[in-house]
């Protein structure tokens, strides 16, 4: 069998979160326009505020995708971790080039959550 692309990995991801978490949904459905206008650092900080489980939940979910997109190991930080780190006077551990990789990785996986959460309600 060959191995999975890329866009068959994040489907996978993404049903699979939408299967076990039906409550995720509706932030799904957000989630590619609030990328693609106010970027990952920014949607990131905006999920984070938020009390809400839902909000909590799909983080995570994205926090669980980039930590095995970019093939780290070890036990995986929280997602305010990821974030104060990203935002850190530590420039070597988010420079411009890896923000946009992990963006466009974001928005692609964000389009397919939005995709598992539509199907979940019975749309297209």
């Amino acid at each position: 069998m060959p191995p999975a692309s890329r866009e068959q990995i994040r489907a996978r991801r993404a049903y699979a979160a939408l299967d076990e978490h039906h409550t995720l949904a509706e932030w799904a459905e957000s989630l590619p326009t609030m990328l693609q206008t106010n970027g990952l650092l920014a949607t990131w900080a905006h999920l984070l505020s938020k009390r809400e489980a839902s909000a909590s939940l799909l983080i995570q979910v994205l926090a669980d995708h980039l930590w095995h997109w970019e093939n780290r190991h070890g036990a995986q930080p929280t997602p305010r971790a990821v974030f104060v780190g990203w935002v850190s006077d530590d420039q070597a551990q988010l420079t411009g080039t890896r923000l946009r990789r992990l963006t466009d990785e974001a928005l692609a996986f964000a389009v397919w959550l939005k995709r598992a959460g539509k199907a979940s309600e019975g749309g297209d």
